[in-house]
């Protein structure tokens, strides 16, 4: 992997499942949502306004807050 290109990141299992499920129901890659919402949270959309840029963004956290 290119150092200068790519970072890994570690993150809790929990935010993992949230992350990819929501990639998932988006269409996305992990890395593609991650760079989306943080570009979101760069531009100063609340995280409570992020359901609003994602298709079921605050029914798959809740989902995966109950697993």
């Amino acid at each position: 992997m290119n150092a200068e290109k790519w970072k890994s990141v570690v993150v809790s299992i929990d935010t993992y499942k949230v992350l990819r499920d929501m990639a998932k129901r988006e269409h996305r890659t992990i890395s593609g949502q991650f760079s989306y919402l943080l570009e979101k949270h760069q531009e100063g959309v609340p995280p409570t306004d992020l359901r609003n840029h994602t298709a079921h963004g605050q029914q798959v956290i809740s989902e995966a807050a109950k697993k």
